[in-house]
């Protein structure tokens, strides 16, 4: 039986804690923030021993349903002025920001209790020592449909004269 079931299930020993490794290509490392009052040592799907940051972090879950759109919204409370300049600093530069969310219970820290969610953050918005961030699967709506945009340089028919 799955150790995550049981805890979703029955009001068992074991706690969820959700964790963030927030990532862009302009950061020598990530940021890895936990929810709780205790910092963490775990491991990763990859083999990997870390340390998340405990911090005030708040996470809604994607909704299960059609529209096409998988997000997932977090806030961490209390953000470190190191994450905060380094998320301002992307989102300001319009770099690409990643953000794995991976769920471990207290009673086994060694791996994620199920497979992360690896996203891209969308947007966000700070308020006072609160990040609020967006991030999201795979947008379908705004995919196209046989994934490859014909321009000039690939297809040199289309080119006015």
């Amino acid at each position: 039986m799955n150790p995550l079931d049981v805890c979703y299930a029955s009001p068992g020993t074991e706690v969820l804690i959700p964790t963030f490794e927030i990532s862009s290509s302009g950061w020598s490392e990530s940021v890895l923030i936990c929810a709780g009052f205790e910092n963490q040592a775990c491991g990763t799907e990859d083999g990997r021993a870390v340390t998340f940051l405990a911090g005030g972090l708040d996470v809604s879950y994607p909704t299960k349903d059609n529209t096409g759109s998988q997000t997932v919204t977090f806030a961490i409370d209390g953000v470190t002025g190191q994450a905060q300049r380094l998320i301002r600093q992307a989102m300001d530069a319009d770099a690409i920001i990643r953000a794995t969310l991976r769920l471990y219970l207290s009673t086994d820290l060694s791996q994620p209790s199920q497979r992360p969610y690896y996203l891209v953050v969308s947007g966000g918005s700070f308020e006072g020592a609160t990040i609020r961030v967006d991030g999201g699967y795979f947008n379908l709506i705004d995919t196209n449909f046989n994934r490859e945009t014909f321009n000039a340089l690939n297809a040199p028919c289309i080119k006015y004269l």
